[in-house]
């Protein structure tokens, strides 16, 4: 039996009163299948999120809805696809009404095209399948869509090689009804070289198209404006990021006043970090260097991000710690990053993260994770940030099952005082890390019997600010902020 293990923070100061705080990822992607889960993608439908991505064992769409408590409604997950079309890279957006699912596939023999079909809130597929790009189009292999709604029509990219030598960008827009508007492909953009990993963000008036270019001979960072009836407006193109070395990964969204866009930078040579660059909606870039979000030891790759009505939250595959994890940072609307944490560090790998906001600020973070037994295989996960069940409460709070773990006297001055118990025989490791994410402390490493526990850590050598400390068993991990004020 899976020793089971909670989180338990007392006296966490987040303003006046106290907080509990109780945390934990979970597990989306159930059902039977034994293929690996890649690849998910996140929206948010007024009451409950969808996730979506596909299985390699089939590659079809699978889809699970999720309440804002983190009870996934579908624990068969939906099948959006199983058309045999080699579908691959889903996204998702929600329109008001329905979800609107896209990806690549083939929608005929060898006719390799952007594909959508409509969700009902219920969890049920409108349509059968909605071919958006036109007969002319060559979707390229291994190259996701992206998309974004406006309030009136969807506006969906992709990467096309119908020229037979380079890769460029291309769009169609897509009404609520699941109708493709314009006759023609939009042409965004056909440089003299490769165009590859499309995003996009609308602004209230305008698009915003990114993606990553190879016309300088390094990969950089280019895009176009777009009107809301298709118009491309920076048909030369918008000069993002062109620094040495490789801009990579492109992710964007609008702030209410600017852009922000991302990306996988390597301009530190054998490590990969996540840039950023803020971008007017006159389409001028106010930092053309970009700006460090993370600069992390080990490499740092596929971000994605939102903006959650304050800050702009980005998150991101981060090797820091050997296999890769979830991190994430908050930066202001001036582009100062106010804050850097650990999102997910489960046993082996955390990949591709995707982003949603819901509700009161909540935010759900799905990604795919080595996932052990009985699945052995990446399956998909999430966590909420900030986490679910934050109660007011000024003592210590017990868990219904036993399983217990409790960090007194937070703020700390000098000393914390760590409580656990374990109901049944596990692994466990405990670790303190420094806001930047790096490992400063390693409080225990290894097996328990079940029973409770007690751990005195000492931080007098530790100057005052935010630390995580880091608690995991082999199906769980959880982080939480733990707050030195001598």
């Amino acid at each position: 039996m899976k020793a089971k293990l909670f989180f338990l923070l007392s006296g966490l100061v987040l303003g006046n009163p106290t907080y509990t705080v109780l945390q934990e990822d979970f597990l989306i992607g159930c059902g039977d299948s034994l293929g690996y889960q890649r690849n998910p993608k996140t929206s948010f439908g007024n009451v409950n999120y969808l996730v979506v991505w596909y299985e390699n064992d089939d590659y079809n769409i699978y889809g699970a809805r999720m309440s804002s408590d983190g009870t996934v409604l579908d624990p068969e997950p939906i099948i959006i696809d199983t058309n045999e079309s080699y579908a691959k890279d889903p996204l998702c957006v929600f329109d008001g009404s329905n979800f609107f699912i896209i990806w690549q596939g083939y929608y005929e023999p060898w006719e390799r095209g952007i594909i959508g079909v409509r969700l009902s809130p219920d969890g049920y597929t409108i349509d059968t399948c909605i071919t958006i790009s036109s007969l002319q189009a060559r979707v390229a292999h291994e190259q996701p869509p992206g998309i974004d709604f406006n309030g009136v029509k969807h506006f969906v990219v992709w990467v096309d090689s119908r020229d037979y030598s380079n890769l460029h960008i291309y769009g169609r827009m897509v009404t609520v009804d699941g109708v493709v508007i314009d006759t023609q492909d939009i042409a965004i953009s056909t440089s003299s070289d490769n165009e590859i990993e499309p995003d996009l963000s609308f602004d209230g008036i305008n698009y915003l198209v990114i993606w990553q270019d190879l016309r300088n001979g390094n990969w950089d960072i280019y895009g176009a404006r777009v009107s809301s009836d298709g118009v491309v407006i920076d048909t030369t193109n918008i000069p993002i990021n062109t620094f040495s070395e490789d801009q990579t990964q492109p992710a964007i969204t609008f702030g209410g006043a600017n852009y922000l866009v991302v990306w996988r930078d390597k301009r530190n040579e054998n490590n990969a970090d996540i840039y950023g660059a803020r971008v007017t909606p006159a389409g001028i870039v106010i930092e053309p260097e970009g700006f460090p979000i993370s600069t992390a030891s080990g490499k740092q790759s596929s971000p994605d991000i939102i903006f959650d009505g304050n800050n702009y939250f980005v998150v991101w595959e981060d090797s820091r710690n050997g296999y890769y994890d979830i991190y994430g940072a908050k930066v202001d609307t001036s582009g100062a990053v106010i804050d850097t944490f650990c999102i997910s560090s489960r046993p082996g790998e955390q990949l591709a993260p995707s982003l949603a906001k819901g509700n009161n600020n909540q935010t759900l973070i799905a990604y795919s994770g080595w996932t052990g037994e009985p699945y052995n295989c990446f399956r998909i996960w999430g966590v909420f940030y900030p986490p679910v069940g934050i109660q007011e409460n000024d003592t210590m709070v017990s868990i219904s099952n036993g399983n217990l773990l409790q960090i007194l006297s937070n703020p700390i001055k000098t000393d914390a005082i760590i409580k656990y118990i374990l109901l049944q025989k596990t692994r466990v490791s405990l670790d303190l890390y420094d806001n930047s994410g790096r490992l400063i402390k390693r409080i225990y490493d290894g097996e328990k019997p079940n029973g409770t526990y007690s751990k005195k850590i000492s931080l007098k050598e530790y100057s005052n600010g935010v630390y995580h400390l880091l608690l995991k068993t082999p199906d769980r991990v959880i982080s939480r902020k733990l707050v030195l004020i001598k």
